[in-house]
């Protein structure tokens, strides 16, 4: 699968993850501060032990989304800074804040090729589900080992295509990603995730697996689409082709709902916490 790496690619989708964001930043929003609070919860607890002081410590959150993960984290140190390129997620990011009564966070919109602060600013740097949408993902690994302190913690969660390496693998599962979400680049393999932390000069410290069963019609309808709408009915056609031989991971198989046919799959993540 060619990923794009010239700026003008960069810029591209930049514009593809801001606009797909913005679209469904309600629909998103919602399943995000719901249900993935617990793995939020998860991560920290998974990255902050590796944290040296964390009553003193200070965190950012790249491509922090509605604001989940943290969330998690701002309750743990004594400053938080969530960074957005989609300027619809700041507002409910500050609401999920203000409900949990945390203070000493605030919400910027930028984006993680190019952090707007000095080297060795902060002690902890997170990001979760944003690595299958970024087009340069080494460059946004490289900005937050810049802006992290020596021995600062990255704290990362992001899908993955279980199993070993394989291409076709790689490219069953990514070709129905993308059918669903025209914004995302690609899911790597754990391998892979690994070999880029590494290679930003991290050092890996805890790494692990979680999956979650999902509902392919509530997946599709987070990503803003209903039966009927093209790309719903274009990632069903792929997913049902790997119900009896899968390639994808995703494990997919037919259910009876109350509302009619559906398809349940599963959707693995990886999460993991290294250091400078």
């Amino acid at each position: 699968m060619d990923v794009p790496h010239t700026p003008e690619e960069r810029r591209r989708q930049h514009e593809l993850v801001r606009e797909r964001f913005t679209r469904t930043a309600e629909q998103f929003g919602q399943f995000s501060l719901s249900v993935r609070a617990v793995e939020a919860e998860h991560l920290a607890r998974l990255a902050m032990p590796y944290v040296l002081s964390p009553p003193r410590a200070t965190a950012l959150d790249v491509a922090c989304g509605p604001g989940t993960f943290t969330v998690a984290f701002a309750s743990r140190v004594r400053r938080m800074i969530g960074l957005d390129l989609t300027p619809a997620f700041l507002p409910p990011a500050r609401e999920a804040a203000a409900r949990k009564g945390l203070r000493g966070v605030s919400f910027v919109c930028g984006q993680g090729e190019s952090l707007p602060w000095r080297p060795a600013t902060f002690d902890v740097v997170v990001t979760a589900y944003s690595l299958h949408h970024m087009a340069a993902p080494e460059r946004v690994l490289a900005e937050m080992h810049r802006v992290l302190k020596p021995n600062g913690v990255l704290a990362l969660a992001d899908l993955m295509v279980p199993g070993d390496p394989d291409p076709q693998a790689s490219a069953a599962h990514n070709a129905i990603e993308i059918a669903r979400d025209a914004s995302h680049v690609r899911t790597l393999f754990a391998t892979d995730v690994r070999a880029l932390i590494e290679g930003a000069g991290f050092s890996l410290r805890a790494v692990e697996v979680s999956e979650r069963l999902r509902s392919f019609t509530g997946w599709m309808q987070i990503a803003g689409w209903r039966p009927g709408d093209a790309p719903f009915a274009e990632a069903r056609r792929l997913m049902e082709v790997h119900q009896h031989e899968d390639r994808t991971g995703f494990l997919p198989r037919a259910i009876a709902t109350g509302s009619g046919p559906d398809i349940e799959f599963i959707q693995t993540s990886l999460f993991v916490a290294a250091q400078k």
